[in-house]
């Protein structure tokens, strides 16, 4: 993959949104200095991050929320952890009535809990779990990208997958933060696995990440009905692993549904430095896609960057963000239906998303993307360790 070297032209596929930012003038980016957190977007074209911040010398999660042009909305509060606690964000979803729900990791064991906030002031939901936050009793392993995955069921009912590095869980809480587990009294457990990512289907859900072997990772995915049973109609007996010239050193890092049940797929290699990347499109059963690149991954050879989320725009093209090593470094990348890089987008299918203006060296992690209504603006966030803040992009898409 190539470095895109000329910024696109003003207003076209690529190009910063430059009805958004919190500058002046608004150039496309927010750069929010409240706290180092995971953003989603709304439905009206705002934004909510939950994240994290010291003050006084206490630890706090801060939700904040950003107006759809990327101005602070000052309706937002905090809430406070305890002082002798270490919190690592692992994932953020929005339910449908506008609640942020996170996964996240306490203490030195990584202990796995979910906290629901408000949707209107973003204070904790105290009607959730015990005192808005249910502990989940087991550890989830915070060290790559991505930890784990956080879905909302179409009957409310709340999903989530992490591993603890040696096996995954798939939890399921009531709307209420109930452990439910699909009627199982734990978490349905998943050996040799390390599954981290979540994708809620027409049928039930999708699951995947890596599979496991004595010297081996293989890009795995699982498909579930919504009660949590196999859906054995998903792939080969609700498996289905990418047909790779070489599967191994592999992993799955993102899902996002496409059209008539189509899920796009994004991954790379599981050590670090990467040595190569992939996008590749599966229909709902879990088969090939024929029409996107003859029913094979798109692979990319590369040291530097790595494949972390993924979006299926409504005329199929599916857009992947990738991030370097240090993460000082993002772009995106677009395909289109057949799996061509696009050349309508950004610089023959590379755009630009973020660039430490000052090249510094500390890790950051602006590693989420996700489609903003109604154009299709394309946002990309995360975290800046380098401004000990969080970072909101849009590009365009058309």
């Amino acid at each position: 993959m190539s470095i895109p070297s000329n910024t696109p032209p003003m207003n076209s596929a690529g190009a910063p949104d430059l009805s958004f930012g919190n500058s002046s003038p608004k150039n496309g980016t927010v750069i929010a200095l409240q706290s180092e957190g995971i953003s989603r977007v709304l439905n009206d074209g705002s934004t909510i991050t939950v994240g994290l911040t010291s003050a006084a010398g206490e630890r706090r999660i801060v939700v904040t929320k950003h107006t759809p042009a990327g101005e602070l909305d000052l309706n937002y509060g905090t809430w406070e952890t305890e002082t002798s606690e270490v919190i690592r964000l692992v994932h953020l979803t929005i339910q449908p009535d506008g609640k942020p729900l996170l996964l996240a990791a306490r203490g030195n064991e990584g202990a796995a809990f979910i906290t629901r906030f408000n949707a209107q002031t973003g204070e904790v939901d105290h009607s959730f779990g015990i005192a808005g936050t249910r502990e989940l009793g087991k550890r989830i392993y915070t060290g790559l990208l991505p930890r784990g995955g956080l879905a909302v069921q179409a009957d409310n009912k709340i999903v989530s997958v992490f591993h603890d590095g040696t096996q995954s869980f798939i939890f399921q809480l009531s709307v209420s933060g109930e452990l439910i587990n699909f009627g199982y009294l734990g978490p349905i457990e998943s050996p040799n696995t390390l599954l981290n990512t979540l994708l809620i289907t027409s049928s039930g859900f999708v699951i995947a990440g890596t599979r496991t072997g004595t010297d081996t990772r293989r890009a795995h995915m699982r498909g579930f009905l919504a009660n949590g049973q196999p859906d054995s109609t998903f792939g080969k007996e609700g498996v289905v692993e990418l047909e790779f010239s070489n599967n191994e050193n592999k992993q799955i890092s993102a899902l996002a549904k496409g059209p008539n049940g189509q899920i796009a797929v994004a991954g790379g290699s599981y050590y670090l430095p990467p040595e190569m990347n992939f996008v590749a499109s599966v229909l709902a059963d879990g088969q090939a896609n024929p029409q996107f690149n003859g029913g094979k991954p798109v692979e990319s050879s590369s040291n530097i960057y790595s494949y972390t989320d993924i979006v299926t725009q409504a005329d199929g093209k599916v857009v992947a963000l990738a991030r370097s090593s240090n993460g000082a470094q993002v772009d995106l990348i677009r395909h289109t239906v057949t799996g061509r890089l696009d050349p309508d987008f950004g610089q023959q299918g590379i755009a630009q998303a973020w660039r430490d203006p000052q090249g510094r060296p500390e890790h950051s992690f602006v590693d989420t993307l996700e489609l903003v209504q109604p154009d299709e603006k394309l946002q990309s966030s995360g975290v800046l360790s380098s401004y000990r803040g969080s970072f909101i992009g849009r590009l365009l898409s058309q």
